[in-house]
C-alpha cells in the first residue's frame, strides 16, 4: 500500500475544503495511506514543509504575496522529489509554472474530473517509484511503503515495523537484514534493536532521537557520531 504526505494551499477557504474532500474521497477509493495538511497562506505550507517534506502538493497558483510557483520553488529547494500539482482558474499562469517542473494541472472549473485524474497518475508514478518491504504476518501478505515507516524494533527474533499511522506489523526476521535492505534509503540504526527512518527526525540528543511525533527512540553511545554524520549528509 502506498502511502502519501499531501499538503494542499488555497487562499480561499472553501475550495480549499472542497479541494480536501475531492482528494480525501479519491484516494480512499484506490485504497491508500495518506495524511493530508491544508494551508492558506503559502508561507505557512513552505514552513511546515521545512519541517516534514510532503510526497505530493496541491498549490493554487494566484495567491497574494507569495504565489504558488514562488511557493513551489521554495519547496522544491528543500526537497526536489516533492510532486507540485497546480490548480488555476487562469490559463495564462500555466506557461510561467513550468520553470517548476509541475506534474500537472489542474483547472478550478474542472476540480472533481482532473483531481480524481491527476491522482491515479501519480499513484502510478509513484508506485512505479517506490520502495516498499513484502511481508506476511498473521497469514498475511502486506506491502509497506518505506516511506510510511517511523522506525523498525528489534526483540530476539522478530521485528515489528511501526508506521505514521500507527499501525504495528510483527513478524519473523532479522534487523540486520533489514539495515542492509534499507541503507540507500534513508533507514539510520541508532540502536541495536532499531532501525529508525531518518525524514521523521525532529532532533538528537546524547541518550536518544526525537521523533516528529514526539517518541523517543533510543541511541547508543557508540553510534552518536555515526547518527550525527547520517542526518548531516541527508540535509546536504
Amino acid at each position: 500500500m502506498n502511502y502519501f504526505n499531501i499538503g494542499i494551499c488555497d487562499d480561499e477557504k472553501i475550495i480549499l475544503e472542497k479541494i480536501s474532500q475531492l482528494i480525501n474521497d479519491k484516494f480512499k477509493e484506490i485504497n491508500c495511506d495518506y495524511n493530508i495538511n491544508k494551508f492558506l497562506a503559502p508561507m505557512e505550507i513552505i514552513e511546515y514543509h521545512s519541517q516534514e517534506y510532503f510526497d505530493i502538493v496541491f498549490l493554487d497558483i494566484d495567491m497574494p504575496k507569495i504565489n504558488g510557483i514562488e511557493a513551489a520553488q521554495n519547496i522544491k529547494v528543500k526537497n526536489p522529489d516533492t510532486i507540485i500539482i497546480f490548480i488555476t482558474s487562469k490559463d495564462e499562469l500555466v506557461y510561467e509554472s513550468l520553470k517548476v517542473q509541475p506534474f500537472r494541472f489542474i483547472r478550478k472549473s474542472k476540480l472533481t474530473e482532473e483531481i480524481s485524474e491527476a491522482i491515479i497518475e501519480v499513484n502510478r508514478f509513484l508506485e512505479n517509484n517506490s520502495y516498499k518491504i513484502k511481508i506476511i504476518t498473521d497469514k498475511k501478505k502486506y506491502e509497506i511503503d518505506i516511506k510510511s515507516i517511523l522506525y523498525i524494533e528489534s526483540s530476539r527474533n522478530y521485528i515489528t515495523i511501526n508506521t505514521v499511522n500507527d499501525n504495528h506489523y510483527k513478524y519473523k526476521d532479522s534487523i540486520n537484514k533489514k539495515e542492509h535492505e534499507l541503507e540507500d534509503y534513508g533507514f539510520i540504526r541508532t540502536h541495536s534493536g532499531y532501525l529508525v527512518n531518518e525524514r521523521y527526525i525532529q532532533r538528537l540528543n546524547k541518550d536518544n532521537v526525537i521523533m516528529k511525533n514526539n517518541q523517543k527512540i533510543p541511541i547508543s553511545r557508540s553510534r552518536i557520531q555515526y547518527v550525527q554524520q547520517k542526518l548531516i549528509e541527508a540535509l546536504r
